[in-house]
């Protein structure tokens, strides 16, 4: 009795050990199934990651042309710089009647005055509209040919770009004087 018991205890034992080694073997097929997964998970995380950086790079190449045309523009409006009409009044107002130049203080005074003076609200905002922007006021004066065709910001943006000479009428700027009309 003592050996049928000891037989039956071994085939037990025998029986355990392989399902022991079953289990392992299906716990090492899962560990790399799991492991594969992962990597073919991390995998496409990397190429998206690596897609989305791209676009990102597109976006931004993209970005930085817009603002460099914007900023192309406003360049090239302040070089076409205003209409004849406006260039041919300030250099009658800078003359006086004999031919020589007067103050460039009251020349600016002169300018601002026909400016506010001139025609409707619709001509008023259009003719106080800056050059380079083409939405804020001008409120820049340029001495010594006393054009004011910019706005502050637009101002800042023309110096700042190294130019140095009025947009409309090509003289040497000596001096920006920030100017605000009144409010009506």
């Amino acid at each position: 009795m003592f050996q049928a018991r000891l037989e039956q205890e071994m085939k037990v034992k025998e029986d355990v050990k392989v399902q022991a080694s079953s289990i392992r073997k299906e716990i090492e097929q899962a560990e790399a199934m799991a492991k594969s997964k992962e990597e073919v998970t991390k995998l496409k995380a990397e190429s998206g990651l690596q897609k989305f950086k791209d676009d990102i790079q597109k976006l931004e190449r993209e970005i930085s042309q817009l603002r460099t045309n914007r900023e192309s523009f406003k360049i090239a409006a302040l070089r076409r710089g205003i209409g004849g009409s406006c260039a041919m009044k300030t250099t009658e107002l800078s003359h006086n009647s004999s031919g020589h130049k007067v103050d460039q203080a009251s020349v600016a005074a002169k300018m601002t005055r026909a400016l506010e003076n001139s025609g409707g609200s619709a001509s008023v905002k259009r003719s106080r509209e800056c050059v380079m922007c083409l939405t804020e006021e001008m409120s820049v004066v340029f001495l010594p040919c006393a054009h004011q065709v910019v706005c502050a910001k637009c101002n800042e943006l023309h110096e700042k770009k190294g130019m140095k000479e009025c947009p409309s009428c090509r003289s040497l700027i000596q001096r920006r004087i920030v100017v605000r009309y009144a409010v009506s």
